[in-house]
């Protein structure tokens, strides 16, 4: 019974390729621009609705002082 040794496995030289530090760095860094995407999104949700809100208040203000 013989074992065979593997052979050194070749270093990737190629720029455009990420090692696997870089990978996880990069799927780390995408992550957290979701997260912070998801966040501003619904603080814009918020803002709009409490425009609608103002805009709908003043609206009835004018009503009001019309009236008076």
């Amino acid at each position: 019974m013989t074992l065979r040794i593997p052979d050194e496995p070749e270093d990737i030289t190629d720029p455009n390729i990420y090692s696997i530090q870089q990978s996880k760095l990069r799927t780390e860094e995408d992550m957290r621009m979701k997260l912070a995407e998801e966040k501003k999104d619904g603080v814009r949700k918020k803002i709009a609705a409490l425009r609608e809100e103002f805009t709908g208040l003043v609206e009835k203000n004018q009503m009001q002082e019309e009236v008076l």
